[in-house]
């Protein structure tokens, strides 16, 4: 049998269906890589005396009662059954049963795996899946798969129908092994191991099926190739390919175990990290426009200007990024900083720097209001030097002794924003200014991508809050350059990366980190308030708004929600906004800001509240990122239980950004023991973004810590932990790299078996990767 043979040429049709819809297992090498998720000690595994409540178990007992009967309070049926194992009874409970009722009768051995409830001295579960050990019914012939489909043998919360029988026959003397008739003694002697696997099932494919599969289909497999150098192997003390794909189904010991899931979590990380590697390689080899620094361009005019200095660490990332777009080659940079640590500034320099040498630079953000602030924002820190009807430059042929020789006035440049709402005047002009050059910097949306916008010689990307984008956005506007070249391209987030996430989902990107804030920034104070504990404690939260406001400083005030279309559960801003406008903050200038009102609507709260002619801002998420108001000095969130770790790092650095301290407070009504809580008091008790990326990621996945398309990887991780295995990853980052740069030959030739996993990988991952 061999890895890509189709299941379908050896299963009945509608096992390989449900396999291929349920698990997305076609092949046979599909089924091989479904490793098991978890593993449990086999025979008796249920034990009354050490068994809490919410466990995972599996209880192996005889049925002595079984009722069928309607439900009271809604339609349908519900089977109670009871299961003695040993001297313990279980209570069972099926709903909508289907033909499950006639098959758990009284006197039928069974074994159901499922959680379990502890009361006391008595344990219930609900709809467990189950499988029919003994029976008072003639044993059925049929093929092995039918018996394994039957609903009187395998099923999982609902009845199976029955199949149609493959000729692959069991003999009479397997049917009545051990006695038991009409079950697969292949399962009898799976569960008399001391480990069994428990798979990951779908509808109409339970774990036990997959369990049996792997049991029949594995041993008929060719042996695996090994992959990987030697060497490798011996360094990281790790066990042949063949080994541990046989051994990860079929462990005796816990040892078998770490050893298999040991070479198989290499694997996956070190074939990622070569995709990386290579794209990054193919990357670099294209052209890209040189745009070395000018003495007397605008990045020195500029920073002539400035009213302060910047921070040791702003120098040195402004540095790497000068550097990297002086090449010939395209730069390929990731920088991340912590709130408010002064990316934008950096972000202008640098796209100064492109306009000094001739090229247009573009900075692309996830939403209207965010656009548009940082055009706001620029052309502020530009004055007079973002004033130019038309892009004033240095010709690129100049050399740097040419620009300095120059008796022109003050270099200038032109910012253009181009969002979709604009009017059809204005957006009619945005594009003609981009493509015929008189805009230096462009600052937009997703409007940036469509097909009508074409730039003049655009030398620069910026992707701010690039979570937010896939690589596919990234490359659209990249392709956008001169077709003879590629821009350069910097992506910047706000949401600090732990490593290995940055060596997973941005291995092609080198990395810049901000962690300095700028001088004079003001500490931020947080604290969680339960106001189940402390309701009293809530007039006098408005009431310190109203302070801060007196004091002359503004406030926002951040819900989870727009209205109760959204969730009747939650805080709403449009409630919450009439409730304090009626009520406690009465008086004051009360502004509504939420992602449903209309560009317009949005530019005029925002520029209203930059103005400080509103007072406190009651909204949603949407100004999660990039609003910058020195003024505004308090934050109450609203439900913050509903929101995640890093979110609610993001949402905080919106206080604090002037000289005034900034006050945070974090409302809930969750159980103090929930992990809601133990979220929220890890963001009291840090405002350090790195520290909080890592608890965010202990707590969810690497893909949901950053937003689905944070990097448009789609590799399902099997055995790869991204939130545990940072020495792993970067092992395998430095074994690539190293094999890269010691191949006597092109590495995959000499390694041609790691390359078609590298390939694999790479086409499973949305990476590039030029192979073959």
């Amino acid at each position: 049998m061999h890895v890509d043979d189709y299941l379908a040429s050896i299963l009945p049709t509608k096992v390989a269906h449900s396999l291929g819809e349920g698990l997305g297992i076609h092949t046979v090498e599909d089924l091989i890589y479904h490793f098991p998720r978890r593993y449990i000690q086999g025979r008796m595994v249920f034990d009354p005396s050490t068994t809490t409540d919410g466990d995972s178990v599996m209880v192996r007992g005889r049925v002595i009662r079984a009722d069928l009967s309607r439900m009271r309070q809604r339609k349908g049926y519900i089977l109670r059954v009871t299961v003695i194992s040993g001297d313990t009874p279980i209570n069972v409970a099926f709903f909508h049963p289907h033909g499950i009722a006639r098959v758990l009768t009284e006197g039928t051995e069974v074994l159901l795996d499922g959680t379990i409830q502890r009361r006391g001295r008595f344990f219930d579960m609900s709809h467990p899946n189950f499988l029919v050990l003994r029976k008072n019914a003639p044993a059925i012939a049929g093929g092995q798969f039918a018996k394994l489909l039957h609903a009187t043998k395998i099923v999982g919360s609902t009845a199976v129908n029955t199949p149609t029988a493959t000729s692959a026959e069991l003999t009479s003397e397997d049917l009545h092994k051990d006695g038991l008739t009409g079950v697969d003694p292949t399962i009898i002697e799976l569960l008399n191991r001391p480990i069994i696997p428990v798979y990951a099932a779908a509808s109409g494919v339970s774990s036990w099926l997959l369990m049996v599969l792997i049991e029949k289909i594995l041993p008929q497999v060719a042996p695996f190739p090994e992959v990987l150098p030697q060497e490798l192997l011996d360094r990281h003390h790790l066990i042949p390919l063949d080994t541990a794909l046989r051994t990860i189904h079929t462990p005796t010991t816990s040892a078998d175990i770490i050893a298999a899931q040991e070479r198989l979590r290499y694997d996956e990380a070190a074939s990622l990290q070569m995709a990386l590697l290579q794209q990054q390689q193919e990357r670099h080899a294209h052209q890209a426009p040189a745009c070395p620094p000018h003495s007397e361009g605008l990045v020195t005019a500029l920073q002539q200007r400035l009213p302060y200095r910047l921070t040791a660490g702003q120098e040195k990332v402004l540095a790497e990024i000068s550097t990297d777009i002086s090449q010939p080659h395209p730069m390929n940079r990731l920088l991340q900083g912590e709130v408010g640590s002064g990316k934008t500034i950096v972000a202008l320099l640098s796209m100064l720097q492109a306009v000094d040498n001739g090229y247009q630079a573009v900075l692309m953000a996830p939403t209207e209001v965010l656009a548009y602030q940082h055009a706001c924002s620029i052309r502020e820190l530009l004055g007079e030097l973002g004033t130019a009807d038309q892009l004033t430059f240095t010709d690129s042929a100049n050399s740097a002794d040419s620009a300095q020789q120059s008796t022109a006035p003050t270099p200038q440049t032109a910012v253009t924003l181009l969002t979709g709402s604009l009017s059809t005047a204005a957006k009619r002009q945005a594009l003609l200014d981009i493509m015929t050059g008189q805009a230096g910097i462009i600052i937009g949306t997703q409007a940036l991508l469509q097909e009508g916008v074409e730039f003049f010689r655009l030398g620069l990307v910026i992707i701010d809050e690039q979570h937010r984008f896939g690589v596919r956005q990234r490359e659209i506007l990249s392709h956008k350059g001169p077709a003879d070249s590629t821009p350069h391209t910097l992506v910047m987030t706000a949401t600090p990366i732990p490593r290995t996430i940055a060596l997973t989902s941005f291995g092609d990107l080198t990395i810049s980190t901000l962690k300095d804030l700028p001088r004079g920034r003001a500490p931020i104070t947080t604290t969680v308030i339960n106001t189940n504990m402390h309701p009293t404690w809530v007039p006098r939260i408005w009431q310190r708004i109203c302070e801060e406001v007196h004091q002359g400083h503004q406030a926002y005030v951040v819900c989870p929600a727009i209205d109760d279309s959204d969730n009747s559960d939650l805080a709403t801003v449009t409630r919450t906004y009439n409730d304090l406008t009626a009520g406690p903050l009465a008086g004051l200038r009360v502004g509504l800001l939420h992602g449903r009102l209309s560009t317009d609507e949005k530019t005029a709260v925002m520029d209203s509240f930059s103005s400080h002619e509103c007072d406190v801002l009651v909204c949603t998420t949407v100004i999660e990122v990039g609003i910058d108001v020195p003024n505004a000095t308090m934050m109450v969130v609203v439900d913050a239980d509903r929101f995640g770790v890093s979110q609610l790092h993001q949402l905080r650095g919106r206080v604090g950004r002037g000289n005034a301290p900034g006050l945070c407070l974090l409302l809930t009504d969750c159980d103090p023991a929930s992990s809601a809580e133990k979220r929220l008091t890890a963001v009291e008790a840090s405002t350090d973004g790195f520290y909080l990326a890592r608890v965010d990621l202990a707590q969810r996945r690497e893909g949901n810590l950053l937003g689905t398309t944070q990097a448009g990887l789609t590799m399902p991780l099997r055995v790869l932990d991204i939130a545990h295995d940072e020495d792993v990853v970067a092992d395998a980052r430095d074994d690539m790299e190293e094999l890269l740069k010691n191949s006597s030959s092109e590495w995959s030739t000499q390694y041609p078996g790691w390359a078609n996993v590298v390939a694999k990988v790479a086409s499973q991952s949305g990476v590039y990767y030029p192979h073959g």
